[in-house]
């Protein structure tokens, strides 16, 4: 993970808005990993079978990414309206 980040980093290191992105992406991913793990365990203790982990895992996985689009836009209004008051 840290080749990436480095790399990405210097690619993008004059665009502040993008490096920031991926930053924030780039701590993120490796959070993917216990989603996995976490519905696995869910699903066995709760119906004793695998069967749906794909579809929970992706379920999971688009609720995370709208609650982070969610923070972000919020974030970027707030700072909008502090810059301008």
């Amino acid at each position: 993970m840290a080749l990436f980040d480095v790399s990405v980093g210097f690619r993008v290191k004059g665009e502040k808005k993008l490096s920031l992105i991926l930053d924030k992406l780039s701590d993120t991913i490796p959070g993917y990993k216990g989603v996995v793990a976490d519905s696995a365990l869910f699903l066995w203790i709760a119906f004793g079978s695998l069967a749906f982990l794909k579809g929970q895992v992706v379920g999971k996985l688009w609720m995370t990414a709208l609650a982070v689009a969610l923070v972000v836009s919020y974030r970027a209004f707030r700072d909008a309206r502090t810059v301008e008051a």
